[in-house]
């Protein structure tokens, strides 16, 4: 696995939650039903369940998916963890929100394997749910974001810089992110 590495030697290895991404699921009435795709050790999924969210926290991961069971373990949250592919999962209704924080990359390399994991998304959530998306904004990623996700409504965008240092490492680094909720007009 591409994480586990990492996640072995760093049991915090992407830090805190974006602020924008807390922010926005506060602000929402009804928190509702989450599925946090590509969880990692569960920076998203904590926060979230602990504002009230019901959250399904899913990651190839099996080191990952260990560590936020063993950070949850005597915590009283509505949060559920398992070790799936998001690619494997037929169905996504009865989802209020998908939450893809750094799950999507829109690297070169990636785009065809990419493209696929956007049409299945698109085609197995209900009309209802918001995709809420995080990721770096390189090149022509929001760009090619855009083009996949062009018969969705967009509900909400904002462009972010994000610097980051590893408490382990101290290895530092400084990007610029988009955080976007469309939602899927079917």
């Amino acid at each position: 696995m591409i994480y586990d590495e990492v996640y072995l030697k760093n049991p915090g290895y992407f830090g805190n939650p974006f602020p924008e991404v807390i922010d926005y699921f506060a602000r929402q009435k009804d928190k509702g039903k989450v599925l946090d795709v590509g969880c990692g050790q569960g920076r998203n999924a904590i926060p979230l369940a602990e504002m009230g969210c019901r959250v399904h926290a899913i990651d190839t991961s099996s080191i990952a998916v260990s560590q936020l069971k063993a950070r949850i373990y005597s915590m009283k949250l509505d949060l559920k963890v398992e070790q799936r592919d998001f690619s494997a999962m037929a169905k996504l209704n009865g989802f209020d929100f998908i939450l893809l924080d750094g799950f999507f990359h829109f690297y070169d390399h990636e785009l065809a394997d990419e493209a696929n994991k956007m049409r299945h998304l698109l085609s197995s959530v209900d009309t209802n749910c918001k995709l809420v998306f995080c990721f770096a904004d390189h090149g022509d990623s929001v760009s090619t974001f855009r083009e996949m996700t062009a018969k969705c409504a967009v509900l909400e965008e904002i462009y972010l810089r994000y610097a980051y240092v590893d408490p382990v490492s101290k290895w530092k680094f400084e990007t610029d992110y988009y955080f976007a909720v469309v939602n899927n007009k079917g």
